[in-house]
């Protein structure tokens, strides 16, 4: 059951993380219908799984990627 509720939060931090650097948290929260707390949380575990310390960091991970067509 455990892989089942890992499923959501993957969709979810890819797309808080995708798009999250320069936009207020409530923004992003409004825009993909969750709570502050919630895209806090999937803000927090992008910066841990990839080793960065800020959003700004997120954002130019993936412009580069799709620069390079890396998925």
């Amino acid at each position: 059951m455990a892989g089942a509720a890992a499923g959501p939060d993957l969709v979810g931090e890819r797309g808080v993380g995708a798009g999250s650097s320069g936009v207020p948290v409530a923004e992003i929260g409004a825009e993909v219908d969750l709570s502050v707390a919630t895209v806090k949380t999937y803000v927090s575990r992008v910066l841990t799984k990839l080793e960065l310390t800020n959003r700004v960091q997120v954002a130019l991970l993936v412009h580069d990627a799709r620069l390079t067509g890396e998925r």
